[in-house]
């Protein structure tokens, strides 16, 4: 979503929630967490479960890495992490913590993990 900066020709883009796609994000967490019928489920058999219910990630069939990335995501509680892929840690290359509009409790998060 473009936000113009006040007084400039400036343009950025910012993290909005899509709302169609945060609905599966929290089904996703809640089968993690606590799965069907009480018993959690892992990676392979969430993205199973979506497929079999033909629940689809931007038209392509889920896969056990695809989950596994969202299960792992800071970016759903609200922190996207920057930084966190540079091969080099320099006292000066801090990662840096952005918030942004999060799907989910950081405690929901953490209890999957």
């Amino acid at each position: 979503m473009p936000l113009t900066i006040t007084n400039t020709n400036i343009e950025k883009r910012v993290l909005a929630i899509n709302t169609g796609e945060s609905g599966v994000t929290k089904e996703i967490f809640d089968l993690s967490e606590t799965g069907l019928h009480g018993k959690a489920l892992g990676v392979k058999d969430i993205a199973k479960y979506l497929n079999n219910k033909n629940i689809t990630y931007r038209g392509k069939s889920w896969t056990k890495n695809k989950i596994d990335n969202i299960l792992n995501n800071t970016i759903y509680y609200g922190e996207r992490i920057w930084g966190k892929r540079r091969l080099t840690r320099a006292k000066n290359n801090q990662l840096i913590t952005i918030k942004v509009p999060a799907i989910l409790t950081q405690e929901k998060f953490d209890s999957v993990h």
